[in-house]
């Protein structure tokens, strides 16, 4: 009888210390941050974490803060993925590896998903595509935040560069001289812009205002030479008399 609980004692005793050791091996939690190229969060990263090729915890995602959280995990090595990030970040460019041995909590390097860019070349002509030289502009966001600003080459052409995903508009400083077309100045940077360079071609209306200040510059000019040329006719006009008068006299 006393074998028996001899026996029941020492099973109690090592069902103790496994679940003592199984329970401090499962303690073990990893934990990080996503920012931006500016040091901003990014929030809505997605993350999977594996071992040995299985999944061990999927759909990690990153709070308001950028900050993500794995924990009650056993000792070992592990792989960290990134599944998804938001709409016009990066993504992580290989998974990372994570090794938990000692440390309970191990926090991993700051993963950075930076905001995908492109730049565009834009080209400004007027209605029968002659290029439009020298006309200053401006590049503006959807908050009309200004992003980039100059004037155009000899060839009409103005290099906005570093501009992230989203919509845009034109505002042109010099709007007396010319008026926007039927689709407005507008242009949206996607994904496929990502580090690439787009051309996009604008055409401008000349204001019918420019018609009345030429056909106005062409009769002063008119106007200037009749009276030049009545002032040389009077000049001459005159001083033939008086050399008339002298022969006679």
């Amino acid at each position: 009888m006393r074998l028996f609980k001899w026996i029941g004692s020492v099973l109690v005793s090592v069902f103790l210390m496994v679940t003592a050791v199984s329970a401090k091996e499962e303690g073990y939690c990893v934990e990080g941050k996503v920012l931006d190229e500016k040091g901003h969060p990014v929030q809505g990263a997605s993350f999977t974490l594996y071992q040995y090729g299985a999944v061990m915890k999927e759909a990690v995602i990153t709070n308001t803060k950028g900050e993500w959280k794995i924990t009650e995990l056993p000792a070992g090595d592990y792989v960290l993925s990134q599944e998804s990030s938001p709409y016009g970040y990066e993504m992580m460019e290989k998974p990372l590896a994570i090794s938990l041995q000692q440390d309970k909590t191990l926090v991993v390097d700051t993963i950075r998903n930076a905001h995908m860019e492109g730049s565009v070349r834009i080209w400004l002509q007027d209605e029968k595509g002659k290029a439009i030289a020298k006309m200053s502009l401006q590049v503006l966001d959807e908050q009309n935040q200004l992003c980039c600003q100059g004037e155009t080459n000899q060839e009409g052409m103005f290099t906005a560069e570093h501009l992230f995903l989203g919509n845009y508009r034109l505002a042109i400083p010099d709007e007396h001289l010319y008026k926007e077309n039927e689709e407005g100045l507008r242009f949206t940077m996607t994904s496929k812009n990502h580090k690439q360079i787009q051309n996009i071609y604008f055409h401008l209306q000349k204001k019918s205002g420019n018609a009345s200040s030429s056909h106005d510059a062409l009769y002063l000019f008119f106007g200037l030479c009749f009276i030049a040329c009545g002032s040389i006719w009077w000049y001459l006009h005159y001083h033939g008399f008086q050399q008339l008068r002298k022969d006679f006299m």
